[in-house]
């Protein structure tokens, strides 16, 4: 169990009714009345995870997550602790600081205006970070979000110990820690299961109301932009593909060859369908859906050869391949040809119209992280326009993408603090307003000279859409399950 660090520090207030909003400060002992509902605000979006389930009692909430089989209890400030049957852990809300172990969860706390509770990082996370707000936060005051001392284990778990939460995928330290919370939303299979995971962080922090209204804002944003996209007759085929270098293996790791995959996970299901397009899934009964204890479909190939040969008849290509940032690379890849991608004779269509996208059209200034692995994973309305601006470019025509990038005419863009009008200023939820019905019966042909669209450079803080929130390569596999 945790100790209720909350009641020592923060203020109380009186309740002589049953509150109307959910609580911002604690309960004043004496003024705790059983009868009370403290949580008249709830969890009730239309995003919903498979993987959470909320309950609601008068003066504590539980959610199960059953990705991580673990019961959290989260009572109100100033109440009694609850004593929960399987409970994992048992926190105080609504909290006021945390620890992080990977970035994605930063755009989760952003939404919600409480980008100051980031209060410490395990050791190699903030280099990987490419909100441009919370770098300016950072570089204005250091102290206020830092990475915990990892050269000296002790006290960097006494650091994690002091803050009300300490969120992580499969982090380290949780043997020596009682405040920890798996966040797996990278690895929630379907798309909206990942914007759904908006509701854990919201109920940390006492705003179920807030998570709610940011939630639905970018599902119905999401919403629309399918509906606009799907009347479209034209669906254009897309495989989502990867290539992983060999490894000669370790002590640790045995030896792993080279493979090429075309990843049909559920949440890339989603994206395809969503867009108007229709996803590429081998036929062949040589194949089997790989990881299903992970929740992943991939179908392998044994050489880069075999994997061309079935898409020969796809329109659109999304290269998710971890090294891979440019045409070169992509040639290196999957050609190994060094014309591949030029020569005229080239019989794939996805190469004679330039069709082929990544997704890292937005990095971090340190260490390259891509914000698609962040900030993406919440904000699924724009990884849907920057989708649609591919499949059917006509219906955005004034858009410019923030994560996808064609390779033939894009370089990644840079996100630094300079982005940031105002780091005090909340995020506001991104919203693509301006969509036209779709009218091509077939795809045009990028060019490969064309210059790069400028991008907005204004913070998110702002309501800006194309400005990244964050990004980190460490989780790159685990997004692109």
């Amino acid at each position: 169990m945790i100790v209720p660090i909350l009641a020592a520090v923060m203020a109380t207030v009186a309740v002589a009714q049953a509150p109307t909003a959910n609580l911002q400060t604690c309960v004043a002992e004496a003024d705790y009345n059983a009868s009370y509902d403290y949580f008249p605000e709830k969890i009730s979006n239309r995003a919903v995870s498979k993987n959470l389930k909320y309950t609601y009692n008068n003066n504590y909430k539980t959610i199960v997550n059953s990705f991580s089989n673990e019961t959290i209890v989260l009572y109100q400030c100033g109440t009694p602790m609850p004593t929960v049957a399987g409970a994992t852990v048992v926190i105080a809300v609504p909290i006021q600081n945390m620890t992080i172990a990977d970035t994605t969860i930063v755009p989760y706390v952003e939404l919600l205006g409480k980008r100051s509770a980031l209060k410490y990082a395990t050791g190699g996370t903030l280099a990987y970070i490419s909100s441009p707000c919370v770098q300016a936060e950072i570089a204005a005051n250091p102290k206020s979000f830092q990475e915990i001392d990892s050269k000296n284990i002790t006290a960097g778990i006494e650091q994690i110990r002091s803050t009300d939460a300490y969120l992580h995928y499969y982090g380290s330290y949780t043997a020596n820690v009682t405040n920890d919370i798996t966040f797996p939303a990278s690895a929630d299979p379907g798309v909206m299961g990942r914007l759904g995971w908006l509701g854990v962080t919201g109920s940390l922090f006492n705003l179920e109301g807030l998570a709610n209204t940011v939630s639905n804002t970018i599902y119905d944003n999401y919403d629309a932009l399918s509906k606009n996209a799907n009347k479209a007759s034209f669906k254009p085929v897309v495989a989502w593909i990867e290539y992983f270098q060999a490894y000669a293996g370790s002590d640790t790791y045995p030896a792993t060859p080279a493979s090429w995959s075309i990843n049909a996970a559920q949440y890339i299901l989603d994206y395809t369908t969503a867009a108007g397009a229709t996803s590429f899934v081998p036929t062949s009964s040589a194949f089997k859906a790989s990881g299903a204890a992970m929740q992943v479909t991939k179908y392998t190939y044994t050489t880069a050869a075999d994997l061309l040969a079935d898409l020969k008849e796809v329109d659109i290509v999304i290269d998710l391949s971890f090294y891979d940032v440019n045409t070169t690379d992509f040639g290196k890849s999957f050609g190994a040809r060094a014309d591949f991608l030029t020569e005229s004779t080239n019989e794939h269509k996805f190469i004679q119209k330039r069709q082929i996208y990544m997704f890292n059209g937005e990095t971090s200034p340190a260490n390259g992280g891509s914000s698609f692995f962040e900030s993406g994973t919440v904000e699924i309305n724009i990884v849907l326009a920057d989708l649609i601006s591919a499949t059917h470019p006509e219906t955005l025509p004034n858009y410019n993408p923030t994560y996808i990038r064609n390779i033939f005419n894009n370089d990644p863009d840079v996100v630094t603090a300079s982005q940031c009008a105002d780091f005090k200023i909340a995020a506001v939820a991104p919203v693509v307003k301006d969509f036209v019905a779709p009218t091509a019966t077939a795809l045009p042909v990028v060019s490969a000279t064309a210059a790069a669209s400028p991008k907005a450079t204004a913070s998110k803080s702002a309501g800006v859409v194309n400005s990244a929130v964050a990004g980190v390569v460490a989780f790159a596999a685990l997004f692109m399950l």
